[in-house]
């Protein structure tokens, strides 16, 4: 034991209750509520600090763009570490876009070569995110790839999707997908509203999002197939999962941080801080959100973590990029302002 660090006084965050440490080579050897650590072994004194399993986040940008000018895999592996992050699925949309087997394989050994976490690759549904020509969903499940998903890209024929959806089945994989209209969704980046309308902006309406979870929800029944909602943002969205789950649907659904802790409102004068897509809702969509999360109608929270450069944020609202950081800070933003108020 002596070889052992030790790490005495911290809360077992799930109890509230004093728990003591003692790990050897990156593994818990023993726990307890008062260890007597040997002579010379390392004592690490986390009074105040909470224990934690690592959190896997489903969500996460972290295939850098080309030039990695806002992440690279070693920064972003080193947020998610600080965070409490230990495993995380990362989007298929770097340069070039995962869509071939060859790509996994060599981001699979570039997040090998961190180490730092636990990195599984998502691949693209169709080449190029063309929406139209669909992946080798085979070759690539050799790589040990499960999900595949158009990140920010809904794939807007239903034919398309229906065959994409028949493969998955037959594959046992699942496709993650972002429910919107394109049609119906401006490149405005805030919600359509009251402060839409008082900014001057396009809103994007909620509608277009209901519309698209319904559609996708219904092809995936019809085929019997697996498919997983990315960050929702609406009440509409929450139902429309919820009813689908009591008929016994394969449909899983996530929430981003940010959907349950700001609103449009956050937006104020044009803070580029949060543009995001989908983009904040009102206050009752994002307690609807909450309510789902707490009643397992949403399985899961993530970061939807997407980078971006100072530059790319310091443009006008409407044409400033999407997307906050949120490696670092969800899982102490989700316990504070969610867990240990009571919510």
């Amino acid at each position: 034991m002596s070889e052992a660090k030790f790490f005495i006084g911290g809360t077992l965050a799930a109890t509230g209750e004093r728990l003591d440490l003692a790990v050897k080579n990156g593994k818990i050897i023993e726990t307890s509520q008062s260890l007597t650590p040997g002579a010379g072994a390392e004592v690490v004194d986390v009074t105040g600090k909470l224990i934690l399993p690592g959190m896997c986040d489903l969500h996460v940008h972290l295939s850098p763009p080309a030039g990695g000018k806002a992440e690279t895999l070693a920064s972003g592996a080193s947020a998610a570490l600080a965070g409490g992050i230990t495993r995380l699925l990362s989007m298929p949309a770097g340069k070039p876009v995962v869509d071939r087997l060859s790509v996994v394989k060599s981001l699979n050994d570039a997040n090998a070569a961190v180490g730092l976490v636990h990195v599984h690759q998502a691949a693209a549904i169709t080449l190029d995110f063309d929406g139209e020509s669909l992946s080798d969903f085979h070759e690539i499940k050799q790589a040990g790839v499960q999900i595949f998903c158009d990140p920010g890209r809904p794939i807007q024929s239903p034919a398309v999707l229906r065959r994409a959806l028949d493969y998955a089945r037959d594959y046992g994989i699942t496709f993650a997908l972002c429910s919107e209209t394109p049609a119906l969704t401006p490149s405005g980046g805030i919600n359509e509203g009251q402060i839409s309308y008082e900014l001057g902006l396009p809103g994007i309406p909620v509608c277009g999002e209901d519309i698209a979870v319904s559609r996708d929800v219904r092809l995936a029944e019809s085929v019997d197939s697996k498919i997983h909602l990315q960050c929702l943002s609406s009440a509409g969205s929450v139902d429309s999962v919820r009813r689908a789950k009591e008929r016994g649907s394969q449909i899983t659904a996530e929430v981003g941080i940010h959907h349950l802790l700001f609103t449009e409102e956050s937006i104020g004068d044009y803070d580029t801080t949060f543009k995001v897509s989908p983009p904040l809702r009102l206050k009752s969509d994002t307690e609807a959100l909450l309510r789902g999360l707490k009643d397992g109608t949403i399985d899961c929270l993530v970061s939807a973590h997407l980078p971006q450069t100072a530059f790319s944020k310091a443009q006008d609202f409407a044409t400033a990029s999407s997307g906050m950081t949120g490696l670092e800070t969800t899982l102490l933003a989700a316990y504070d302002r969610l867990v240990a108020c009571g919510k």
